[in-house]
This record gives structure tokens, sequence and C-alpha cells, in this order.
């Protein structure tokens, strides 16, 4: 499984979401799994903001991206710079 993505709309429903991942990425089952390479990056868009979830991420949060209808997508990001918008999610 590669990079997903999945966007939210209206813009006040991002921090909810990142509240969710947060809950998930810190229950007692998930952390067997949350390493360092358990990615998620938000961008805020005009009317919202859009996740993208690295492929260990994608293990952790599958049924989240299930519900979310998420699709694969191309890293957000090119080496280790990150685009204007872009940020990394705090999950531990």
């Amino acid at each position: 499984m590669g990079w997903y993505t999945f966007s939210v709309s209206p813009l006040v429903y991002g921090p909810l979401v990142a509240d969710h991942l947060r809950d998930v990425a810190t229950d007692p089952l998930a952390l067997a799994v949350v390493t360092s390479d358990t990615q998620v990056y938000c961008r805020v868009l005009d009317n919202g903001e859009q996740f993208y979830f690295s492929p260990t991420a994608c293990r952790v949060f599958k049924p989240f991206l299930d519900t979310y209808g998420a699709i694969p997508c191309e890293p957000p990001f090119t080496g280790s710079a990150l685009p204007p918008g872009l940020s990394r999610l705090d999950l531990q």
C-alpha cells in the first residue's frame, strides 16, 4: 500500500479529523504499529483540509481511510522539503 489522501470540507472539520487521528494513534492497540515512519500530513485548502497518509500510516488508519474514501496518491513532498501550507501532524 502506498500513500493515500482524502479531503474534508468545510475548514472547520480539519481540526476535528486531526483530533480523531491522534486519538486513534494513541490507542494501546495502535501504539504497537505507530513508528517514526507513520506520517500524516495536512494541507489547508480554500474550503477545507487535505490529509496525506504514509504507507505505514495507511495500515494504522485503514478503517478511517475507508470511511473518508481515501484514494492513492504520490507523496505530498519532494525530498525533504515540504511545500507551503503542508504540515506534519504530531501523532505521538
